[in-house]
């Protein structure tokens, strides 16, 4: 997925046990990224990017989505990251960078389909578009 530097890009996990039946109410299904450039760690407490030792929160919780609507569907929601991730929100973004993205389970062991990964490329070509008019199909 490509997205132009500043956007924000909605982070979703499906979360399955081992009938395949959604996982709900879960508070331990979280999220780490890594970004390509320099292999540094987002620490979100700060929104900046470090070596992992210096990493103070490397795991974000995911918040479900809706537990009767969309069972089993957590997202990234929280502040600085509303409904998505949120580059414009990064301390030290580096141009044209890969962001990958971990879902894990942090503590339980019912959550079958984890770890996912996914990634963001960021900028490029991409930057150079100016016509943010939406196509509707």
């Amino acid at each position: 997925m490509w997205i132009q530097t500043g956007d924000k890009e909605p982070i979703l996990v499906l979360v399955f046990d081992e009938m395949n039946d959604p996982l709900t109410d879960k508070t331990d299904i979280k999220l780490k990224v890594r970004r390509r450039s320099d292999g540094k760690y987002l620490d979100w407490d700060d929104n900046t990017f470090k070596f992992p030792a210096s990493v103070i929160e490397l795991l974000s919780p995911l918040e479900e989505i809706s537990k009767t609507y969309s069972p089993g569907e957590y997202w990234l929601n929280r502040t600085g990251h509303e409904r998505g991730f949120d580059t414009s929100s990064l301390i030290d973004p580096n141009p044209n960078d890969v962001y990958f993205f971990t879902a894990v389970q942090d503590g339980g062991d019912d959550a079958w389909n984890l770890p996912q990964t996914g990634q963001i490329r960021v900028g490029g070509a991409l930057d150079e578009v100016n016509d943010k008019t939406p196509v509707i199909f």
